[in-house]
């Protein structure tokens, strides 16, 4: 015989088998994995030890739609991302779905992925799976906890369930069946994100499922996951593979209403709620009283998402400093630059005591940005920087760094229209053009931005809006850098705007806030943060 001759034959391909159009059920797969989820027993709260009694909502919205099938019997949906507020039993469901493919489902080599933040939240999921199966004797005779490592194996096979925090990787040479991405919106980066994805390649029918709040950083993985959801939603984007599952209150409705609260939180839903309205009630009565409070009962509790983890300045408060400013020429004024960066937004604030008899201090800002900068910016972060550009709120100058010599250019002709009193500006970074600044005549003050400089300016900033004493002439680029900044605290209780914790560009508020200092340091009669056991100097050394 020949050596082709003794070639074994190519083994042939299984039929597809295909259910004919007037028996096809898509639901059927579906229906059959709530039956065997009703059979687990809750881990949590009042229903713990009680089989589960899925609600509408749960079966409708996220389990039928999820686990429907071709007529080929193949799962249609490989990617879901499901958005809920906190406290919708989010753990229990998601730890039963898991339980449900590691023992029940017909995937070979089945290896279910538990992603979660880190090794705490990693154990929150997987403790109600563990939890799961000890509460039923026949379950434990099949699936053996291994509580150390983290993991569920079934013994004589290779199947197994696996937690895994993002922040320690661990996902390399996986290949995950099921996978899913707890609370995606506080993984650090998109390693494990990336890592389960590529895993899944091999797989035939892969489910990836990502379960998770509302967030504060746009610029993550969760929020880029959130938008391709968003889409999908909305019909722009056709992808059948790609189930979107959100509930959400709307970024500009009231966050204190109760029917607001209904809409987004799924478990105040039905006949038998599991959701506590006298619990949200209550936090957000002490929302309202506490400010710092209000991004987290937002973002948590209705699922918007917040421009930082903790707001500063209550928006509602901000809003009542607008209005137009009294004209500016021939008026004195405490003015402040914070050039945080070369290759992004740079501001310039005027800040006039006020006149006559008035009580309002009003504000004129000037922002810079490097044009090629902000072309970049409005396409990677959808921050309007061009409208506002075109509007006369932004100059961009030519290049990718900003021209100091404009911004120079533009006090020297604001010198003509009003009396700049000083100036302070961050010396960081800025030697050259303080001493530009300086030959042109003007007085420069280095401001530094330790809590030494700027923890008395902060507490007057937060006191001037609080009692509605700014006119801020309705600039929307200051209103944008109002609701990103966050603060940052040290153990005497001072505040200080914090660019490590703030998400977006801030430079505006600091801006502000040094201007302010300027402006209260020179009327030392005034009572005002100076005077308050902690108040701040301005200092050349504290940073």
């Amino acid at each position: 015989m020949t050596r082709a001759a003794t070639k074994a034959k190519p083994k042939a391909k299984p039929a597809t088998r295909t259910v004919p159009a007037e028996t096809f059920d898509p639901y059927e797969l579906a229906d059959r994995k709530i039956r065997i989820i009703r059979l687990f027993k809750n881990t949590k709260g009042d229903f713990a030890g009680k089989p589960f009694n899925l609600q509408p909502w749960q079966c409708d919205d996220i389990l039928r739609p999820l686990f429907r099938t071709d007529r080929n019997g193949k799962r249609i949906v490989r990617e879901s991302f499901i958005f809920m507020p906190r406290k919708n039993g989010k753990s229990e469901i998601i730890a039963a779905i898991a339980l449900d493919h590691l023992l029940f489902d017909d995937e070979k080599g089945k290896e279910v992925i538990l992603g979660a933040s880190d090794k705490d939240q990693a154990s929150i999921v997987f403790r109600a799976c563990e939890e799961m199966v000890r509460q039923d004797p026949n379950l434990l005779k099949r699936c053996k906890p291994l509580p150390a490592t983290k993991t569920l194996a079934i013994p004589g096979t290779n199947h197994f369930l696996r937690a895994i925090p993002s922040d320690e990787g661990g996902a390399h040479g996986l290949n995950p069946s099921l996978a899913i991405g707890d609370e995606l919106h506080a993984w650090r980066g998109r390693g494990l994100y990336d890592a389960i994805r590529t895993g899944q390649g091999a797989r035939s029918s892969p489910l990836f499922i990502n379960i998770t709040t509302a967030g504060f950083d746009k610029h993550s993985i969760c929020y880029e996951r959130y938008s391709y959801a968003k889409r999908v939603l909305a019909g722009t984007v056709k992808d059948p593979t790609f189930l979107p599952v959100i509930f959400e209150a709307g970024d500009n409705e009231p966050w204190d209403e109760e029917k607001i609260w209904r809409k987004a939180n799924p478990g105040l839903r039905g006949a038998t709620p599991f959701r506590s309205i006298d619990e949200m009630r209550r936090m957000c009565a002490e929302a309202k009283e506490i400010p710092a409070l209000q991004n987290a009962f937002r973002r948590l509790y209705l699922n918007q998402w917040t421009e930082q983890d903790v707001r500063w300045i209550d928006k509602s408060a901000w809003v009542k400093c607008g209005g137009e400013c009294d004209p500016f020429e021939g008026r004195a004024c405490f003015s402040a630059l914070d050039l945080s960066s070369t290759t992004d937004l740079s501001a310039l604030v005027h800040l006039f005591p006020p006149t006559g008899d008035g009580t309002r201090w009003d504000i004129l800002c000037r922002f810079y940005v490097p044009e090629d900068g902000a072309r970049r910016r409005a396409a990677r972060d959808k921050v309007p920087y061009l409208e506002w550009i075109k509007q006369g709120h932004i100059t961009a100058t030519p290049g990718n760094v900003i021209d100091y010599d404009r911004i120079k250019l533009d006090l020297q002709e604001d010198a003509e229209r009003f009396q700049i009193m000083q100036i302070a500006i961050d010396r960081w970074n800025a030697t050259q053009l303080i001493t530009q600044l300086t030959g042109a005549g003007f007085d420069v003050v280095p401001f530094g931005q330790g809590f030494a400089s700027m923890a008395g300016p902060s507490k007057e900033f937060e006191k001037k809006v609080l009692g509605k004493s700014y006119r801020n002439g309705d600039n929307p680029v200051l209103d944008w850098c109002v609701g990103n900044v966050a603060v940052e605290q040290d153990a005497a209780g001072n505040i200080k705007p914090a660019k490590n914790k703030s998400t977006e560009r801030i430079d505006g508020v600091v801006a502000l806030v040094m201007a302010t200092g300027l402006a209260i340091a020179a009327k030392p009669s005034e009572s005002s943060a100076y005077d308050q056991p902690g108040g701040g100097v301005i200092s050349l050394d504290d940073d």
